[in-house]
């Protein structure tokens, strides 16, 4: 009998202090260099989040990454190359935003928190996103 409530003590206490896991890239799509990025600077400032429900990101990350705010949400936007198992109910479920480009090409738009659950939209296959050009065109 003490050994059961050394155990139940003991997976009680795990559950308590339990963090959130860090959140891994699925396989089987692909990112471009800009994407991978955003992602490594979203987990660093939220690996140790239970939720991230009400997470905002820090300036620093807004700045880097080309985010946008509106409404007093962050937003992140770019490109999705998707398969025909893609749908575009799922993706506007969590509260994404879409433009069709053709041929299973979105632009999106999405909660900085919502992320997470984009990677793991079902039927995308590459997701691209993009930092302004600072261009300094020369006048004549």
């Amino acid at each position: 009998m003490k050994k059961i409530s050394f155990l139940i003590t003991i997976l009680l206490l795990t559950a308590c202090v339990a963090k959130r896991g860090i959140i891994t890239l699925p396989k089987n799509v692909t990112y471009n260099a800009e994407f991978k990025m955003l992602w490594a600077d979203f987990v660093e400032e939220t690996k140790n989040k239970r939720s991230l429900k009400n997470y905002t990101p820090s300036d620093k990350l807004i700045q880097s990454h080309n985010l946008t705010r509106e409404d007093g949400e962050v937003f992140v936007s770019g490109f999705l190359f998707t398969t025909e198992n893609f749908s575009i109910q799922d993706f506007e479920s969590i509260k994404g935003a879409l433009v069709n480009y053709g041929e299973r090409t979105f632009t999106f738009r999405i909660p900085i928190k919502n992320i997470d659950k984009m990677v793991k939209t079902k039927g995308i296959k590459r997701i691209e996103t993009t930092k302004n050009a600072n261009l300094k065109i020369n006048k004549l």
